[in-house]
């Protein structure tokens, strides 16, 4: 207003590259405004980039990056128990087998209660997925299409095809999201708005609420770390944020998240001291070099 913007484009900013509430205070709206512009042109003429398959690729991404370094995963086992001694984790006990630990991090919904600080905020996320026939915004190419709704929380929706890897030929998924609030209701809004059985064939439809903590990654004991769990943002910069919390807390001295190493700089083993072919000698590391009689 004070800018003196029309009513029609304060909405398109608000809802549509902001994608705040209205009563977002203005460093925020530009903070948000910021990552908009700055995301266009990277990699198309949108800013938004999806990953095939789904958002359950970005951790498996982690997973084989890490493996090529040495890291071990060891799936499907739960957290038993916390050993400590003197403010300290010392390992942990899984299926009656304990694991020694310089440092834990541990997701916030098993983390025990007993060593979680006092001053963290709850936050809810209330989720919708519908499977449909067809979709909510037709086109003659397949797309993605993203969708925001002016209401009192903003709701993301995100809508994919079979082109996606996301569902089977013929099929559509959708995605609604927003912050959970007392008097709103997720599945209600997306109705109104976008779905409804005879226009899109719902299918399948399912909702749930997540909840978790935000704050403070530390903990009560000085080497285990909290990681929240997912948040109503459609990006990862929370999570980002505050991994590199934690790495730098545990790393203080080592960069975060460095450039991924090409296939053909990764060496696995040591390599030999000394290296002979044809008969020409190479010793390591500034000693001597000897190829054709020449030193």
């Amino acid at each position: 207003r004070h800018e003196k913007l029309t009513d029609n484009l304060i909405h398109f900013v608000v809802h549509s590259i902001a994608m705040v509430s209205p009563d977002a205070g203005a460093a925020l709206g530009l903070s948000q405004t910021k990552k908009f512009l700055e995301s266009l042109g990277r990699y198309g003429s949108t800013p938004f980039l999806w990953s095939m398959y789904g958002s359950g690729e970005l951790p498996q991404a982690f997973c084989r990056l890490c493996a090529v370094f040495g890291g071990v995963y060891y799936l499907g086992r739960g957290l038993t128990k916390i050993i400590v001694k003197e403010g300290r984790c010392t390992g942990i006990v899984t299926e009656e087998k304990r694991v020694n630990c310089d440092y834990l991090v541990l997701p916030d919904k098993y983390i025990p209660d007993a060593i979680v600080l006092d001053d963290l905020d709850h936050v809810g996320t209330q989720r919708c997925l519908y499977v449909t026939e067809r979709s909510v915004l037709p086109a003659d190419k397949e797309q993605i299409s993203l969708v925001s709704l002016p209401t009192r929380e903003p709701v993301h929706i995100i809508e994919v095809g079979p082109g996606t890897a996301a569902c089977p030929k013929g099929l559509h998924v959708l995605h609604a999201s927003c912050r959970d609030v007392d008097g709103m209701r997720l599945d209600d809004t997306v109705r109104e708005s976008l779905v409804s059985d005879d226009d899109t064939g719902v299918r399948y439809f399912l909702s749930f609420t997540q909840t978790t903590r935000t704050g403070s990654v530390q903990s009560r004991l000085e080497n285990v770390f909290r990681a929240s769990g997912p948040l109503p943002e459609l990006d990862f910069d929370a999570s980002v944020q505050q991994g590199q919390e934690i790495y730098r807390r545990i790393f203080p001295e080592d960069e975060f998240l460095p450039r991924a190493p090409d296939p053909e700089e990764i060496i696995i083993g040591e390599e030999a001291d000394t290296v002979t072919k044809e008969g020409d000698s190479v010793t390591k590391e500034g000693d001597t070099v000897t190829k054709e009689g020449n030193t």
